[in-house]
C-alpha cells in the first residue's frame, strides 16, 4: 500500500482597509524574486474600492497597499506587499490579478514553499 500526498492549496483572502474585496489561491509564483501571483476572484464588496484604483498605463490600472490573510485568517501582511493589477483587452475586457512580494524570504518559503519545491524540480540538472 502506497500513501499519496498532494498539496492542498491555501485560498488567500484580500483585503482593502478592513474590507474583504476578494480571494486568490496564488498559484503562480516565482520564487527567486519572492513573488506569488494569482487570478483575483472578487466579491461584491470589491465594487465598491474600484474607484481608488490608480490608471498606470493605457489597460492597466493598480491598487496596492492591500492585505493578506490566509484560509485560518491569519494576516501576513506585515511580510509582503500586496497589490491587484486590473487589465483590459478585447479578448478580456476585464482581468484580475493580485501579487504579494515577500519581504523576506522566511515568509515566503513559510506560505509558498510549493512554489520553490516545483522552480528547483523545473530547474534541476
Amino acid at each position: 500500500m502506497s500513501l499519496m500526498f498532494r498539496w492542498v492549496s491555501l485560498l488567500f483572502q484580500i483585503y482593502y482597509e478592513d474590507k474583504l474585496i476578494g480571494h486568490s489561491q496564488l498559484e503562480k509564483g516565482d520564487p527567486p524574486m519572492g513573488v506569488a501571483h494569482g487570478e483575483f476572484l472578487p466579491n461584491k464588496a470589491f465594487d465598491e474600492v474600484k474607484k481608488h484604483f490608480d490608471h498606470i498605463e493605457k489597460d492597466i490600472w493598480r491598487l496596492e497597499n492591500l492585505t493578506l490573510k490566509t484560509n485560518n485568517r491569519i494576516s501576513a501582511d506585515r511580510d509582503f506587499d500586496v497589490g491587484i493589477l486590473a487589465y483590459e483587452s478585447l479578448e478580456d475586457p476585464f482581468f484580475l490579478e493580485v501579487s504579494a512580494f515577500a519581504k523576506v524570504s522566511e515568509a515566503y518559503e513559510a506560505l509558498f514553499l510549493h512554489h520553490i519545491k516545483a522552480y528547483e524540480e523545473h530547474y534541476k540538472d
